[in-house]
Formats: C-alpha cells, structure tokens, sequence
C-alpha cells in the first residue's frame, strides 16, 4: 500500500487549497471577470488553471500575488 493522502473535501475548500472560480475571485477583488481574462491573456493576474474547461485560481496563489501588489 502507498501512503498517499487524501484531501477530504473540508481541506480542498478551506484556507490554501481552495479553489475559487472567475467569478469568487472577481467578487472578492471588485473587478469584472472580463478584467480577470485580460490580466490572464496579458500574463498580469494571480496564477490561474484549467480543470476541465473551467479557469480556476488557487488561494494560496491569490494572496501571494495580492502581498506582491502592496508597496
């Protein structure tokens, strides 16, 4: 047997591990998702990935990318 972890879905939707859809994250920023797309076709906005056909954001990503924002 392996000693693989499982990630209950409690873990996967609280603190680092959770991933927020276009538009959680453009909720949370205040920006249109539109905004979201350009920062990510420009190379300017938080990390992001596909699951599927769906663009999702790490949370962890996010606020490393925010703390990198603030001067």
């Amino acid at each position: 047997m392996s000693a693989e972890r499982v990630i209950t879905d409690a873990e996967a939707m609280d603190g680092e591990n959770r991933l927020l859809s276009a538009t959680e994250l453009a909720d949370y920023l205040a920006v249109p998702v539109a905004t979201l797309y350009a920062w990510r076709y420009r190379g300017e906005g938080p990390p992001a990935m596909r699951v599927g056909r769906y663009l999702r954001y790490r949370w962890s990503d996010v606020q490393r990318w925010l703390e990198l924002r603030v001067a």
